[in-house]
């Protein structure tokens, strides 16, 4: 599939620098003036979208902002309001800038290079029982930085005792973006708190399914006095109905002005389109202030805009890493990345000869 000219332009410290300026200026005028610099930080978003994610995206954004009353605005200046500026900035640059465009470019590089996929980011679970720690993560996210992958998703079990840890590893990674999913109770350990209020470029998703009320309630309390980055994170169950109108009630009952799904991995395979076209419909008519995005469909959206085969990467606790190529709906997994480069990985499972 041929790439727009974009994906083929070399990303310079010049664009970086301008973009730097622009995002800057941006976030300070949303606060004086939200409803016209919304709609010059999407007019100019969809200047520099580059493949089909972004462009629907801005695109679907542009429409819903030619209402008067469209959600868009409460959820940006919601947004802006109750989150840290410098949060703001340094993730949304590691996201946009680092992952989107420059990594971007170096994932299409290594590809045409080494003639096999690279995926866009990782999901990676981290378990107190498990293999995967700290210093393995390092290596991994190095060799990742290596061929693109600016951004990453932990999952990690409640009570993890090793939180600073891989707050540590976070922050050595300060060019990179880190979506961390986590349950009311974890934020209110006062080491958890401390280790994450030092970092500015990680997206804290709080689990709003199944959780104690007053857990919940004091969680988003503290989350939002200290400014943090967040969104609404909902765990799908592989039984559920194909549906989000549950995730957003709730995330919207809660304060939320953004809400990440994730589905079952298994269930997921078997509907992804349902899914992904449910979740852009909603987000081209939303109905309340929540903007929802469904990690896998999302993922998968910008994959496919960077490489010429959709894929999505899964490590275990146990440092298995799992790969499935959305195109051809092969998946591959057994491939020990705490002992295997992801290179070498990369090119058993996602070679473009096969």
């Amino acid at each position: 599939m041929t790439k727009g000219i974009w994906y083929t332009m070399k990303p310079s410290k010049i664009n970086r620098s301008v973009i730097q300026v622009i995002v800057k200026r941006a976030i300070h005028q949303l606060q004086d003036n939200p409803e016209r610099e919304i709609r010059n930080l999407v007019d100019l978003g969809g200047m520099f979208a580059k493949g089909e994610f972004q462009r629907t995206f801005f695109d679907t954004a542009g429409k819903e902002l030619e209402k008067e009353n469209s959600a868009y605005y409460e959820v940006v200046k919601r947004l802006v309001c109750q989150t840290d500026y410098d949060a703001l900035f340094t993730f949304g640059m590691n996201f946009g800038y680092n992952s989107l465009t420059h990594g971007a470019y170096k994932i299409r590089e290594f590809e045409n290079d080494m003639d096999f996929n690279v995926p866009w980011t990782i999901f990676i679970r981290i378990k107190e029982e498990g293999l995967l720690d700290a210093e393995n993560l390092t290596g991994i996210i190095e060799q990742g930085k290596a061929m693109g992958i600016f951004n990453y998703t932990l999952l990690i079990e409640r009570n993890y005792s090793k939180m600073a840890e891989i707050a540590n590893m976070m922050a050595v990674h300060n060019d990179c973006a880190f979506i961390l999913p986590v349950a009311p109770e974890e934020i209110l350990y006062e080491s958890n708190i401390a280790s994450i209020l030092a970092l500015k470029n990680i997206f804290i998703g709080l689990n709003i399914r199944d959780a104690e009320d007053g857990q919940l309630a004091a969680a988003i309390k503290l989350l939002r006095e200290k400014k943090i980055l967040c969104a609404a994170f909902y765990p799908m169950k592989s039984d559920e109905q194909i549906a989000i109108d549950e995730p957003l009630k709730q995330a919207s009952a809660s304060g939320f002005e953004l809400l990440f799904i994730l589905q079952d991995g298994s269930f997921y395979l078997k509907n992804p389109e349902i899914i992904q076209e449910l979740v852009y419909a909603y987000r081209k008519d939303p109905s309340m202030p929540v903007i929802p995005f469904d990690l896998l469909s999302d993922v998968l959206s910008v994959d496919r805009s960077i490489s010429t085969e959709g894929c999505l990467a899964f490590i275990s606790e146990e440092g298995v890493l799992s790969i499935v190529n959305m195109e051809t709906g092969e998946k591959k997994t057994g491939y020990n990345i705490i002992d295997t480069s992801l290179s070498a990985v990369f090119g058993d499972a996602l070679s473009k000869s096969h």
